[in-house]
């Protein structure tokens, strides 16, 4: 006998995408639940799921920022008050973080200091926790100095960053159970000042240009991670008058962008942009 259900699903065909990928984004939205009238928040990073958030604040310290997290039970929910990362705190600071797909996995920088023979005040850190139920142990250094704004592919073979250094963008390979040295990543003659790098499948890359602050929202894609970046351009709906603007975290199925925007005297606050359907 046949099944009712199948056929039925049979002439509908698959599920349609939850966005059109050919289409620009909406008008960014604040991410609602998370702000602090009195600190500036940066850098979000989500679960696949976009039910927990990590993100970087100066509430508690003005001078430093922080890694903050809070956890939702729908998407599109507001989230409850967020509280510090437990096990990512150092006196020192820190902000900028990036998760593996389960949240387990998170990166990081920090001016904590490191073990010789490391050098400067600029490094990018890992922790793996077991679960969500506990805290992220002890976080360890990855190779490389002077470098910022961790983004790591979400299959965890590479993660891209800022190199202070040369003021360009640079990516680390995965080797063992670590990560080899950052090697600077070739962007068609466009090599300065790039920061904020964001990537999950390696084939589409946003970021911004700026030192250590972002001013703009840039975008570059290519059809096989064998290929060359092309040059970036401005992602043209997303374009706001802003002294930060940098691009934080995509969304698995490249629907939804979070974003770090501020405006004038503001305080700087994450965002998401949709795609429609």
């Amino acid at each position: 006998m046949v099944d009712a259900a199948m056929v039925d699903a049979s002439i509908d065909g698959p599920p349609a995408p939850p966005c059109d990928l050919t289409k620009p984004f909406g008008t960014p939205m604040d991410v609602l639940g998370i702000h602090d009238p009195l600190g500036d928040d940066v850098g979000a990073a989500l679960s696949a799921d976009e039910l927990t958030i990590y993100f970087a604040s100066n509430r508690f310290d003005h001078a430093k920022f922080h890694l903050y997290t809070s956890t939702r039970a729908n998407r599109n929910d507001p989230f409850p008050m967020p509280g510090i990362a437990q096990g990512t705190f150092s006196d020192e600071g820190e902000s900028h973080p990036s998760t593996s797909p389960d949240g387990n996995t998170i990166y990081f920088d920090s001016f904590r200091p490191v073990p010789m023979p490391a050098t400067g005040m600029f490094h990018i850190f890992r922790s793996t926790r077991a679960n969500a139920s506990v805290q992220f142990p002890t976080p360890m250094a990855l190779s490389g100095d002077f470098v910022i704004d961790p983004s790591v592919l979400a299959d965890g073979s590479a993660v891209y960053m800022s190199n202070l250094v040369n003021g360009v963008l640079a990516r680390a390979e995965r080797s063992g159970t670590g990560f080899g040295d950052p090697q600077n990543v070739p962007l068609s003659g466009f090599q300065f000042s790039i920061t904020a790098p964001v990537s999950r499948d390696d084939l589409t890359l946003y970021m911004s240009l700026g030192d250590t602050t972002g001013h703009s929202i840039l975008v570059t894609r290519r059809t096989a991670v064998t290929q060359p970046w092309p040059m970036p351009a401005p992602l043209a709906e997303i374009q706001p008058t802003a002294n930060v603007a940098e691009p934080n975290w995509i969304s698995p199925d490249g629907c939804r962008l979070y974003m770090t925007l501020q405006a004038g005297s503001d305080k700087s606050k994450v965002f998401f942009a949709t795609r429609p359907q």
